[in-house]
């Protein structure tokens, strides 16, 4: 939207808005000239198109993010997605050695982004969303990991996915297969059992 008004509008004051909906509001009540906002709110605010693909990254999506009071993580679903936001000292192979903590156990990022923070060149604040819920042993063991290895490290929560049901039948299954394995595994060390 900013090369689009740049180059078609020219000189503007931006006004802040909180939803798309409320920047055509603004305009429908005569607070503002334009909106970038669906093709929807013209109709529904009886405004003009002025113009229609005007983003300046094709494609792009708006994330909305639920945010509720500090406490318990919803109960595991068996597809769920858990999400921290952590920083690392600058020095070669911190981020590789912290990303290695998932791979190992097996718990996979959907997510990861890396946004520059004040402290200087070169230095990132990483926002990552994992699959997986905080009670579960791999990823429990893989924030524990994480954290010793951060400078710093906020846990945003644990929530349902929205997974169909073949996911989250799979998802159930390998989980309760793994852990398992994996007490059988420690019963056999526990034991002697061990071959």
């Amino acid at each position: 939207v900013k090369t689009w008004l740049a180059d078609t509008i020219g000189e503007h004051t931006f006004v802040p808005a909180s939803s798309n909906a409320a920047a055509a509001q603004i305009v429908a009540d005569g607070g503002a000239d334009l909106a970038a906002a669906p093709v929807r709110s013209a109709e529904l605010f009886h405004l003009t198109v002025v113009a229609e693909n005007i983003a300046d990254v094709a494609g792009a999506r708006t994330r909305f993010v639920v945010v509720g009071p500090t406490g318990m993580s919803p109960t595991p679903t068996g597809v769920d997605r858990t999400a921290v936001v952590f920083t690392l000292r600058n020095e070669p192979g911190s981020l590789v050695a912290a990303l290695t903590e998932f791979a190992v156990r097996g718990v996979d990022l959907s997510r990861i982004e890396s946004r520059p923070i004040e402290n200087g060149l070169g230095t990132y604040r990483f926002h990552v969303d994992l699959n997986g819920h905080v009670t579960q042993p791999m990823v429990a063991e893989a924030l524990r990991a994480l954290y010793v290895r951060c400078e710093s490290i906020k846990f945003l929560g644990s929530w349902p996915a929205a997974p169909t049901a073949s996911e989250r039948e799979r998802q159930l299954h390998h989980n309760n297969h793994l852990l398992a394995e994996a007490e059988s595994w420690v019963s056999a060390a526990q034991t002697g059992r061990m071959t």
